[in-house]
């Protein structure tokens, strides 16, 4: 049997899916081939991890932290691996609180979970990945942009929650009043240069840029906008999508 062969049979023989003649076929492969061995190993931890994130409690506990975190009016929802442990915390008004403690496995299959939801490759956990989940929590809908980096202890997950529902808010409503609404009217309608606008998570830096694009919002100007991700559809603004995958960075 050609390892090509091997490889395309994988699946079908970890899940005990093939007849025996070829079952046997391949097991004579795998016992004279160590790098379709070594394969089939990686291949059988994924398997494993998978079928333990599908369990019905796995899958009732990950949608009850997403639910609960929306109710609670988090803008976040943070799993980290802490000693002997994993921590879930939800970020309400800008500070981060603990919800719930999880056990090690439970910890790796709700990682694993969460990675399945939002299009991930549950089978690497070396690299920092990113997805996104689209959620419906009484009647509304909900995307949470969900972000993974490989730790000492086990996996960190973070899901930022966005309601698709709530529409950006203008500049009157920002609560700029005097000589700094009149000094940012002044800077916004300058032909050229550069506003920063800078502050810790939960500050209000993407609400006051949406505020800024829906007041320039005017067809006599060309207004584009390069996001990670967008969170909210404006018309009349070009909006670029970062795509890392594809190569489409800042840059």
């Amino acid at each position: 049997m050609k390892c090509e062969t091997c490889r395309d049979l994988l699946t079908a023989y970890l899940k005990e899916e093939l007849e025996k003649e070829e079952r046997e076929r391949l097991e004579e492969h795998l016992a004279s081939c160590a790098e379709c061995a070594k394969e089939a190993e990686g291949a059988r931890k994924v398997l494993a991890l998978v079928e333990q994130a599908s369990d019905p409690a796995v899958v009732s506990l990950v949608n009850g932290l997403i639910h609960e975190g929306i109710k609670a009016r988090a803008s976040d929802i943070h799993i980290q691996g802490i000693a002997d442990h994993a921590s879930v915390r939800y970020r309400v008004d800008g500070v981060l609180r603990e919800v719930r403690d999880l056990d090690r496995n439970t910890q790796t299959a709700a990682v694993t979970r969460i990675k399945q939801m939002s299009g991930m490759n549950v089978a690497e956990r070396r690299l920092p990945q990113d997805g996104r989940i689209h959620v419906l929590h009484e009647g509304k809908e909900y995307d949470l942009r969900v972000a993974t980096v490989p730790a000492v202890l086990g996996e960190t997950v973070v899901m930022r929650i966005l309601d698709r529902g709530m529409l950006p808010v203008s500049l009157d409503q920002m609560g700029l009043r005097g000589e700094t609404r009149q000094e940012l009217e002044v800077l916004i309608h300058k032909p050229c240069g550069m506003l920063i606008v800078s502050g810790p998570t939960g500050s209000g830096k993407t609400t006051t840029l949406y505020a800024l694009m829906q007041h320039l919002n005017d067809r006599k100007y060309h207004l584009m906008s390069v996001e990670d991700p967008v969170e909210f559809q404006i018309d009349g603004v070009t909006q670029i999508h970062i795509n890392r995958k594809v190569g489409l960075d800042f840059v």
